[in-house]
C-alpha cells in the first residue's frame, strides 16, 4: 500500500520523520482538548482559514490571532465540539481530510453531527491554509488543483 501511495505521488512517511498527517492529528487532539496554545503552535505565522462557504456568516481569517478568535467564536455558539479524523489523503504539502464532527448548541442543547471535508496546505511542517467544506467536491477540487 505504501509503495502504491508513493507511486501515485502521495506522501509516504520515513521512519522517525514527522508527516503533515502527524501535525493534523496533533491539531485535532489540541482542538478536542480546547488547548488553544497547542492548536496555535501547529500553525504557520501567515496561516489562513476559510470557513464553510455555504454557512451563514462564513468568514476568512489570517494569522494565529485571528484563528484563535475564530475558534473562540465557535465555542460561543457550541457548548462543546469534538472532531474525529475519518480519512486523510496527503500529497506533498497539501492534504485532504475528512472529519466527523459532533457538537452541542449552547443554550439550545441541540446535538448535531456533520461530516466535513477540509483542504490543508502546509509550509515547513506547519498548517499554512485551511479551507473547510460540508461537501466533498469543493475540497477535492482544491486538492487536485494544487497538484
Amino acid at each position: 500500500m505504501e509503495e502504491a501511495r508513493g507511486d501515485a505521488g502521495l506522501t509516504v512517511a520515513e521512519p522517525g520523520r514527522e508527516t503533515n498527517s502527524d501535525v493534523i492529528r496533533r491539531w485535532v487532539d489540541a482542538f478536542n482538548r480546547r488547548d488553544i496554545d497547542s492548536l496555535i503552535a501547529q500553525l504557520d505565522p501567515d496561516v489562513e482559514l476559510h470557513e464553510w462557504p455555504t454557512a451563514p456568516g462564513s468568514q476568512s481569517y489570517r494569522g494565529p490571532d485571528q484563528i484563535q478568535a475564530a475558534v473562540d467564536s465557535w465555542f460561543e455558539v457550541w457548548d462543546w465540539m469534538q472532531i474525529e479524523i475519518e480519512d486523510i489523503v496527503e500529497a506533498g504539502d497539501r492534504m485532504l481530510v475528512t472529519l466527523h464532527q459532533r457538537a452541542k448548541g449552547r443554550g439550545s442543547e441541540v446535538e448535531v453531527e456533520i461530516t466535513s471535508f477540509n483542504f490543508y496546505v502546509f509550509r515547513d511542517g506547519k498548517v499554512k491554509a485551511m479551507h473547510l467544506f460540508t461537501e466533498p467536491e469543493p475540497a477535492r477540487k482544491l486538492f487536485d488543483r494544487a497538484a
